[in-house]
């Protein structure tokens, strides 16, 4: 062949390709230009070089064809290589005349970059394309270039706007804008109002992204006209696909701005448009562009409420992405079928399909990481993260918080990526509504105060946006955000500040609702003032409370009457419930009965008629808050009729598995109301006790399945009533141990919040069992824990469960329940401390007379508000308590004053004021317990003679101290002058269940190997010391000093230690949180609760600062103390110092201790001598031991602060 024919037969490929791409026969295109390329490469390679760029041309028209046939990483290499022939022909042979189609072919790269997601290298691909234009236009007048430069602008827009800076991208589409108009205006160049009108829709997107509404409306409404004028009046039937598209975002605005049924409008004529293109004129091509509007239509449809057809939608949308993905090899449409299917996890969320919607979220997230993570489709990581979030909603509402509170933590991480690294700043809404779901999942964990942090930094975020970057359309979010801080300081009782935001939170909603009618926000704003109301009644700001109460039931009744918002009816009667309780609270009580009795009635409609069976308990309430008003007017035949109704639906509740919190306060009123003198037909009280016991029984149940933060502290009062009822039918031993009771659960309510680790020495499939169904449990129950005020009516908060799934998940539950049960019982076979903790077995007598000896004398503290009760106890009775008129407040500032005079100068004077305060408030009140429960067989008790003499009989005193009684030293007491310490052995215990504990143990041998730990951090020199006088006395135990205290050593050895001493800084915080301070870490009590197993120590020495000081002075103090985790762990006795002791005094008293010990005495006789010996001591003994010749008076330890500041816990032996 010729070299003529050559050429020709190249150029004839070259046209039948270009023919083909002018009539859209895109493939035919290709394979005539592949070839074309072929002949002219032949060429070039035999030496004809003049055909370089008519290779380059045949190139770049190949890669314009594999763009149209969506084979983009294709077209995308061999427009690159397009782009190395133009580089070499312009700079090399000086082909100046080819810059332009250099430019054009750069511009399409951007394309073909854009479309596979490749933003940042579009984005300097656009933008060294203007600048190429710039330079030909401006300075070479290659005004014939203006029409390109004008779309790839529009192009570069496209790009900062999928960066997210839209700033830049409004920018770049409002000089676009421009030079169409300059060049269809003046230019006449009207062929391009195709392109203006596409430009004009982007700058609508970008407009509605930027909060600036107005304008964007503006701008679709006008691109809109611009395409119905082409396309009707002059026929351009091509531009149909373009109208249809604007108008599809058209309806993503309508939706934006809550004007959604004109957006579904806008989507359904969309819809309509695209089947007539695709199915009437086979415009198979505009399948994605239908299949995208579908899934805006669903969001259309989820946003009404018509979540149905937003599921089908969905559904058959993801059938269109499947089939063109997987048979058409559209690829390109993975995003997208990963955002449809995303929306419908959102639907089945709405629905409230949770686990159909976490199923769905976790496949979206997998088809996200291949795109991201093998794909590089970076710029779907928004995608993600918002999928990320959507799925830790799914968790929470499923009950697995922590799981829930991990994926939003992993989630700000990528947004805080994204945002902070990547400057996307058009994610920090994003970023701010993830904050939000994480403070709610914080809410419900119990983490108020990390709540709380989270909603204060996310109202900083939004006051950034809608303050100076005027996101109005953000406002709606800052409000929520507003109203669930609100709630959270609620919850964590800063009432006054949750009503000062709750009031913010209004006027936000005011403006929105009112001013700029979003009225889909009238139902927040009402819960929003509900809760306000709510605020205003616990601060007893009742008339503004009932203002606002009766302001909200206006609201509700305009939903509900006329705008048909029937699904809001129950949200009113709780409303009106409230209202009720307003009322009451006035003493507007036949008002309040009235509005009761409205209630009830609307709480009968909605359970009976409407099935709302989740209505129950509030009608209970409501019926309980109805008695109480009747019985305020004397109506007490009514009132016993609704107190009656209240318990039987509380009965039937219980009976079908359904209990809710309330119930057990309500059982208080109920009882309570049995012993009334004016109950008809008459009181009574053996029904009101067993009332008060079945109350503290459901107690039991709530405290079993999940331990809610307040829940036994709220209760307390039922403890209190039951005890009180047991006296006044003097079932005496029953009072005592309603009262040990009360002290079992406290450490039930704190073990099983903590889900601290269990013992190693329990089997690995029963743990692991354990911890699975525990967490299980808790997607189950989620007890609420309401605030009420002191008039016994309480504010029940809307469930969320749907009614639906009720039955069903009530089912899973019980048998989640009965498995747990089951394990937990089992672990208590191998774990007998673990199973005390969890589920202690109640008392009784016969077992207090087998712990009793009958020379012991045990008295019990039981602190109430307004007085404390002591009780004697010996191994023949319990005694009728004595009352002492010392109210909880009285003891609480006298122990206060203590605490602080104890470290200080005044410590000697305070610890001898102490003594004689004890003596003055509890002497007399003591002496009488002395002789009331004298042994049967003494001669003075067989004569009816009482004396202080008769007393002696006592060899041993146990004192059971109460809430902030723990922290003074009782022993100090006098009784006719003489300290009690001084007289008899005395010693303590938290409850007469733990010496149970102890007792049903195996005696500890007398001698055996120890461990002493001594100044592990290195700053307490005299514990060093210590301890190497302690080994002095022990030779044979290990000393640990210093950093060979480690907390992995530390464990090793008390896991084989008979004896523990431990000289170092101890530390108090809440829920068993409390420990020692070891050389790299804490052993804190929750371990020694749970999972620290001690061998059978005969005892364990805290000589750490103040270790006998509870984490807090509450009702639970009994449990909290490090003292109490020893005794379960194994201990037989610990030794503990009240205050922080003097280290010279400790020294000496403690060498004595340890003699006593290596002598044979008993851990108490061991205490008592060496205190005996310490306060007796001459200063030169004293010089001696402690090799200083300091001053000293004659006996320079006598005074009580020296020697009595460590007592003996346990039992004794």
């Amino acid at each position: 062949m010729t070299e003529e024919d050559k050429e020709a037969r190249a150029d004839s490929l070259f046209e039948k390709g270009f023919k083909a791409y002018k009539q859209a026969q895109f493939r035919p295109a290709s394979e005539a230009f592949t070839a074309a390329l072929s002949k002219y490469e032949a060429l070039i390679a035999e030496g004809r070089a003049n055909f370089r760029s008519d290779c380059a041309i045949t190139r770049r028209n190949l890669g314009n064809c594999l763009y149209e046939l969506n084979n983009l990483e294709a077209a995308r290499d061999v427009y690159e290589e397009t782009l190395k022939d133009y580089h070499f022909l312009i700079n090399k042979e000086k082909r100046s005349d080819l810059l332009s189609s250099y430019v054009r072919t750069r511009m399409n790269l951007g394309f073909c970059l854009y479309s596979l997601g490749e933003i940042e290298k579009a984005h300097t691909a656009y933008q060294e394309t203007l600048k190429d234009y710039d330079t030909l236009i401006d300075k070479e007048k290659h005004t014939e270039l203006r029409p390109p430069r004008a779309r790839t602008r529009m192009n570069l827009g496209n790009c900062l706007s999928s960066l997210g800076d839209l700033s830049a991208a409004l920018m770049a589409y409002e000089e676009t804008l421009k030079e169409y108009d300059a060049l269809i205006d003046k230019e006449k160049q009207t062929e391009l109002r195709p392109e203006r009108a596409k430009t004009r829709m982007n700058l609508g997107n970008c407009l509605s992204s930027l909060g600036e509404l107005d304008a964007a409306r503006v701008s679709y409404e006008e691109t809109l006209k611009d395409y119905d004028l082409l396309i009707n009046k002059e026929n351009k039937t091509e531009l149909r696909p373009a109208r249809a598209k604007t108008r599809m975002n058209f309806g993503i605005f309508l939706k934006k701005i809550g004007e959604l049924e004109a957006a579904r409008a806008a989507y359904q004529e969309t819809i309509k448009n695209y089947d007539t293109l695709i199915e009437e004129e086979k415009r198979i091509d505009l399948r994605p562009d239908r299949a995208r509007t579908r899934m805006n239509l669903g969001i259309c449809l989820k946003k009404i409420g018509d979540l149905e057809a937003a599921r089908s939608t969905y559904e058959e949308t993801i059938k269109d992405y499947d089939s063109l993905i997987n048979k058409e090899k559209h690829t390109e449409l993975r995003p997208s079928r990963a955002i449809t299917r995303m929306n419908l996890g959102n639907c089945f969320y709405s629905i409230g399909d949770f686990k159909a919607a976490r199923n769905t979220y976790e496949e979206t997230l997998k088809e996200y990481e291949r795109l991201i993570d093998k794909k590089k489709r970076s710029n779907l990581r928004p995608y993600r993260a918002i999928t990320r979030m959507n799925l830790g909603n799914c968790l929470s509402e499923l009950g697995d918080l922590d799981t829930g509170r991990r994926v939003y933590e992993e989630t700000l991480k990528e947004y805080d990526v994204l945002i902070d690294k990547e400057k996307r700043t058009d994610l920090r809404p994003y970023r701010a509504i993830t904050r939000i779901n994480l403070g709610l999942g914080l809410s419900e964990l119990g983490d108020l105060k990390a709540a709380r942090l989270i909603y204060e930094e996310t109202l900083k975020d939004y006051d950034v946006l809608v303050d100076k970057e005027k996101r109005s359309d953000l406002r709606a979010d800052r409000a929520i955000t507003r109203m669930n801080l609100g709630n959270c300081l609620y919850e964590s009782g800063d009432i006054e500040t949750a009503r000062r935001v709750y009031e913010e939170s209004l006027k936000d909603y005011d403006i929105l609702v009112d001013k700029e009618k979003r009225s889909d926000l009238r139902t927040s704003r009402a819960i929003t003032r509900l809760n306000l109301g709510n605020c205003l009644y616990d601060l007893c700001a009742i008339k503004a409370g009932r203002r606002v109460y009766e302001e909200t039931i206006k609201e509700y009744d305009v939903l509900i009457d006329k705008e048909k918002r029937t699904d809001l009816r129950a949200d009113r009667a709780i409303m009106r419930m409230n209202f009720g309780n307003c009322l009451y609270e006035l003493d507007d009580i036949k008002t309040a009965i009235s509005v009761y009795e409205e209630t009830i009635k609307d709480y009968d409609f909605l359970i009976n008629q409407e099935k709302r069976t989740d209505l129950i308990p509030d009608r209970a309430i409501t019926r309980m808050n109805l008695g109480n008003c009747l019985k305020n007017i004397g109506d007490f035949s009514a009132a016993e009729t609704n107190y009656q109704a209240s318990l039987s639906l509380l009965q039937e509740l219980q009976a079908a598995g359904q209990l809710f919190p309330d119930a057990i306060k309500m059982m208080r009123v109920i009882a309570d109301w049995y012993r009334n003198p004016q109950r008809p037909p008459y009181p009574d009280k053996p029904r009101a006790f067993e009332l008060a016991q079945l109350g503290l029984d459901w107690l039991e149940t709530f405290l079993n399945l999940t331990a809610k933060a307040l829940l036994l502290e709220q209760n307390m009062p039922l403890f209190h009533l039951a005890a009180d009822l047991a006296l006044e039918l003097n079932y005496l031993e029953q009072a005592y141990f309603i009262l040990e009771r009360s002290k079992s659960r406290s450490l039930v309510e704190q073990v099983l919040r903590e889900r601290a680790e269990l013992s190693t020495q329990i089997d690995e499939p029963l743990r692991t069992q354990y911890v699975q169904l525990s967490t299980r449990l808790d997607e189950f129950v989620k007890p609420i824990v309401g605030k009420t005020a002191d008039s016994c009516f309480f504010v029940p908060i809307t469930r969320t469960v749907k009614r639906t799934q009720e039955a069903q998940l009530l089912q899973e539950q019980a048998q989640v329940e009965q498995e747990l049960d089951k394990v937990r019982r089992a672990i208590a076979e191998q774990d007998q401390a673990f199973g005390e903790a969890i589920s202690p077995s109640p008392l009784n007598f016969e077992q207090i007379a087998r712990l009793l000896p009958a020379n012991r004398l045990v008295i019990a503290f039981d602190q109430r508000p307004d007085y404390l009760h002591l009780y004697a106890i010996t191994a023949q009775e319990i005694h009728a308590p004595l009352r002492v008129e010392l109210n909880m407040q009285q003891v609480t500032n006298r122990v206060n004053t203590f605490r602080n005079n104890i470290i200080r100068d005044k410590c000697v004077t305070e610890t001898n004021q102490m003594s004689d305060w004890l003596t003055s408030t509890l002497g007399l009140a003591v002496n009488q317990l002395f002789n009331m429960a004298q042994p049967k067989n003494t001669l003075s008790n067989r004569f009816g003679l009482f004396s202080r003499k008769g007393a002696g009989n006592w060899q041993e005193i146990i004192f059971i101290p109460h809430q902030a009684w723990h922290l003074l030293p009782l022993h100090l007491l006098k009784i006719d002058g003489e300290l009690l310490v001084e007289q008899y052995k005395v010693r303590y215990i938290p409850a007469l269940q733990i010496l149970r504990l102890l007792h049903e143990r195996k005696k500890p041998a007398k001698h055996g190997k120890g461990c002493i730990i001594a100044n592990p951090d290195g700053t307490l020199p005299s514990a060093q010391m210590e301890g190497h006088t302690i080994k002095s006395c022990r030779p044979d135990d290990v000393l640990l000093e210093g950093s060979q205290a480690s907390l992995k050593t530390v464990r090793q050895y008390l896991e084989t230690a008979h004896h523990g001493h431990f000289g170092c800084h101890s530390f108090f915080k809440p829920n068993l949180k409390a420990g020692l301070k070891l050389a790299d870490g804490s052993l804190e009590a929750k371990e020694l609760f749970t999972r620290l197993r001690l061998p059978n120590p005969r005892l364990v020495v805290l000589s750490a600062c103040k270790t006998e000081q509870p984490v807090k002075p509450t009702f639970a103090d009994e449990y909290m103390r490090l003292i109490s985790g020893f005794l379960f762990a194994g201990a037989h006795s610990v030794l503990a110092a009240l205050w922080q002791v003097d280290d010279d005094s400790t020294r000496l008293l403690m060498e004595d201790f340890y003699q006593g010990l290596a002598k044979g005495l008993s851990p108490i006789l061991a205490l008592q001598r060496a205190q005996e010996q310490l306060k007796q001591m001459p200063r030169e003994t004293v010089q001696a031991r402690l090799q200083t010749q300091k001053v000293m008076s004659i006996k320079p330890y006598e005074e009580s602060y020296y020697w009595s500041g460590f007592v003996l816990l346990g039992d004794g032996v």
